[in-house]
Protein backbone atom coordinates (compact mmCIF):
# COMPACT_ATOMS: atom_id res chain seq x y z
CA UNK A 1 0.00 0.00 0.00
CA UNK A 2 1.01 3.57 -0.70
CA UNK A 3 0.57 5.95 2.22
CA UNK A 4 3.06 8.62 1.25
CA UNK A 5 2.38 12.15 0.00
CA UNK A 6 -0.73 12.62 -2.08
CA UNK A 7 -0.27 14.03 -5.58
CA UNK A 8 -2.61 15.64 -8.10
CA UNK A 9 -3.65 12.31 -9.57
CA UNK A 10 -4.77 11.09 -6.14
CA UNK A 11 -6.84 14.22 -5.65
CA UNK A 12 -8.30 13.85 -9.11
CA UNK A 13 -9.34 10.35 -8.02
CA UNK A 14 -11.17 11.88 -5.05
CA UNK A 15 -13.10 14.24 -7.32
CA UNK A 16 -13.86 11.39 -9.72
CA UNK A 17 -15.03 9.21 -6.79
CA UNK A 18 -17.32 11.98 -5.53
CA UNK A 19 -18.87 12.57 -8.96
CA UNK A 20 -19.10 8.88 -9.91
CA UNK A 21 -20.80 8.16 -6.60
CA UNK A 22 -23.49 10.73 -7.30
CA UNK A 23 -24.00 10.38 -11.03
CA UNK A 24 -23.31 6.70 -11.69
CA UNK A 25 -23.84 4.76 -8.47
CA UNK A 26 -26.43 6.99 -6.82
CA UNK A 27 -24.48 6.92 -3.56
CA UNK A 28 -22.77 9.63 -1.59
CA UNK A 29 -20.09 8.86 1.02
CA UNK A 30 -20.76 11.71 3.43
CA UNK A 31 -18.02 11.15 6.02
CA UNK A 32 -14.95 12.48 4.20
CA UNK A 33 -12.30 12.63 6.89
CA UNK A 34 -8.72 11.32 6.59
CA UNK A 35 -9.45 8.20 8.62
CA UNK A 36 -11.94 7.06 6.00
CA UNK A 37 -9.69 7.26 2.95
CA UNK A 38 -6.74 5.13 1.92
CA UNK A 39 -4.63 5.82 -1.14
CA UNK A 40 -2.63 3.28 -3.10
CA UNK A 41 -1.19 2.80 -6.55
CA UNK A 42 -2.18 -0.06 -8.84
CA UNK A 43 -0.32 -0.31 -12.13
CA UNK A 44 0.80 3.30 -11.65
CA UNK A 45 -2.79 4.55 -11.23
CA UNK A 46 -4.07 6.05 -8.01
CA UNK A 47 -6.74 4.10 -6.18
CA UNK A 48 -8.89 5.58 -3.44
CA UNK A 49 -10.08 3.17 -0.79
CA UNK A 50 -13.04 4.05 1.38
CA UNK A 51 -13.61 2.88 4.93
CA UNK A 52 -16.59 3.25 7.24
CA UNK A 53 -19.82 3.21 5.30
CA UNK A 54 -21.96 4.36 8.22
CA UNK A 55 -22.74 7.68 6.53
CA UNK A 56 -23.60 6.78 2.96
CA UNK A 57 -26.64 8.43 1.44
CA UNK A 58 -28.61 7.21 -1.57
CA UNK A 59 -29.06 9.78 -4.33
CA UNK A 60 -32.12 9.22 -6.50
CA UNK A 61 -31.78 9.28 -10.25
CA UNK A 62 -34.13 12.27 -10.34
CA UNK A 63 -31.91 14.20 -7.91
CA UNK A 64 -28.74 13.32 -9.82
CA UNK A 65 -30.41 14.38 -13.07
CA UNK A 66 -31.60 17.66 -11.51
CA UNK A 67 -28.08 18.38 -10.26
CA UNK A 68 -26.57 17.57 -13.66
CA UNK A 69 -29.07 19.89 -15.38
CA UNK A 70 -28.31 22.70 -12.93
CA UNK A 71 -24.57 22.32 -13.52
CA UNK A 72 -25.12 22.31 -17.28
CA UNK A 73 -27.31 25.42 -17.04
CA UNK A 74 -24.54 27.18 -15.13
CA UNK A 75 -21.95 26.06 -17.70
CA UNK A 76 -24.07 27.43 -20.54
CA UNK A 77 -25.06 30.58 -18.63
CA UNK A 78 -28.79 29.89 -19.01
CA UNK A 79 -29.86 31.04 -15.54
CA UNK A 80 -28.83 34.71 -15.58
CA UNK A 81 -31.81 35.84 -17.64
CA UNK A 82 -34.23 33.14 -16.51
CA UNK A 83 -35.21 33.42 -12.84
CA UNK A 84 -38.02 30.89 -13.36
CA UNK A 85 -35.59 28.27 -14.67
CA UNK A 86 -33.30 28.83 -11.68
CA UNK A 87 -36.24 28.39 -9.29
CA UNK A 88 -37.34 25.27 -11.15
CA UNK A 89 -33.85 23.72 -11.02
CA UNK A 90 -33.50 24.29 -7.26
CA UNK A 91 -37.03 23.02 -6.69
CA UNK A 92 -36.15 19.85 -8.63
CA UNK A 93 -33.33 19.33 -6.10
CA UNK A 94 -35.88 19.39 -3.30
CA UNK A 95 -35.78 23.05 -2.28
CA UNK A 96 -39.05 24.63 -1.16
CA UNK A 97 -40.11 27.07 -3.83
CA UNK A 98 -42.07 29.38 -1.51
CA UNK A 99 -38.95 29.90 0.62
CA UNK A 100 -36.75 30.49 -2.44
CA UNK A 101 -39.01 32.96 -4.23
CA UNK A 102 -37.96 36.01 -2.14
CA UNK A 103 -34.35 35.34 -3.13
CA UNK A 104 -35.02 34.09 -6.65
CA UNK A 105 -33.09 37.02 -8.14
CA UNK A 106 -29.95 35.69 -6.38
CA UNK A 107 -30.13 32.04 -7.46
CA UNK A 108 -28.28 32.39 -10.78
CA UNK A 109 -25.33 34.14 -9.14
CA UNK A 110 -25.35 31.62 -6.30
CA UNK A 111 -25.39 28.65 -8.68
CA UNK A 112 -22.55 30.20 -10.70
CA UNK A 113 -20.39 30.36 -7.58
CA UNK A 114 -21.38 26.94 -6.24
CA UNK A 115 -20.63 25.18 -9.52
CA UNK A 116 -17.70 27.30 -10.65
CA UNK A 117 -15.24 24.37 -10.60
CA UNK A 118 -17.33 22.62 -13.27
CA UNK A 119 -17.12 25.64 -15.56
CA UNK A 120 -13.45 26.55 -15.30
CA UNK A 121 -12.17 24.20 -18.02
CA UNK A 122 -8.74 24.35 -16.41
CA UNK A 123 -7.05 23.47 -13.15
CA UNK A 124 -9.18 24.94 -10.39
CA UNK A 125 -7.91 25.86 -6.92
CA UNK A 126 -10.33 26.10 -3.98
CA UNK A 127 -8.05 28.67 -2.37
CA UNK A 128 -8.87 31.18 -5.06
CA UNK A 129 -12.56 30.17 -5.01
CA UNK A 130 -13.35 31.66 -1.57
CA UNK A 131 -16.66 29.77 -1.61
CA UNK A 132 -18.01 30.66 1.85
CA UNK A 133 -17.14 34.32 1.53
CA UNK A 134 -18.71 34.64 -1.92
CA UNK A 135 -21.87 32.75 -0.96
CA UNK A 136 -22.20 35.04 2.05
CA UNK A 137 -21.77 38.09 -0.19
CA UNK A 138 -24.47 36.88 -2.58
CA UNK A 139 -27.06 35.69 -0.07
CA UNK A 140 -26.46 38.17 2.75
CA UNK A 141 -29.47 38.02 5.08
CA UNK A 142 -31.05 35.32 2.91
CA UNK A 143 -28.37 32.75 3.82
CA UNK A 144 -30.47 31.21 6.61
CA UNK A 145 -33.58 31.21 4.44
CA UNK A 146 -31.64 29.37 1.73
CA UNK A 147 -30.57 26.70 4.21
CA UNK A 148 -34.12 26.34 5.51
CA UNK A 149 -35.45 26.06 1.95
CA UNK A 150 -33.19 23.10 1.22
CA UNK A 151 -34.23 19.47 1.56
CA UNK A 152 -33.22 17.75 4.82
CA UNK A 153 -30.86 15.41 2.93
CA UNK A 154 -28.90 18.38 1.60
CA UNK A 155 -26.73 18.21 4.72
CA UNK A 156 -25.14 14.99 3.42
CA UNK A 157 -24.25 16.54 0.08
CA UNK A 158 -22.88 19.67 1.77
CA UNK A 159 -20.82 17.57 4.16
CA UNK A 160 -19.33 15.45 1.37
CA UNK A 161 -18.72 18.45 -0.90
CA UNK A 162 -17.10 20.52 1.85
CA UNK A 163 -14.93 17.58 2.82
CA UNK A 164 -13.72 17.24 -0.76
CA UNK A 165 -13.04 20.97 -1.00
CA UNK A 166 -11.11 20.88 2.28
CA UNK A 167 -8.92 18.08 0.91
CA UNK A 168 -8.23 20.05 -2.26
CA UNK A 169 -7.46 23.18 -0.28
CA UNK A 170 -5.27 21.51 2.35
CA UNK A 171 -3.24 19.69 -0.29
CA UNK A 172 -3.01 22.80 -2.48
CA UNK A 173 -3.72 20.66 -5.52
CA UNK A 174 -5.85 22.23 -8.24
CA UNK A 175 -8.00 19.87 -10.30
CA UNK A 176 -9.81 20.21 -13.63
CA UNK A 177 -13.46 19.38 -12.77
CA UNK A 178 -14.69 20.02 -16.30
Amino acid sequence: PYFGPVDGHDIESLVRLFLTGIFRWGLLHADPHPGNYRFSLRDGRPIVGLLDFGCVKSISGATADALALLIEDVRKDRLQQNVELALYRFEALGFQRRLLEPMSHLLAALAAVLFEPFCAGKLFSPRQWRLSERVQDILGDFRWNFRMAGPPDLIYFVRAFQGLIQYLDALETPVDWY
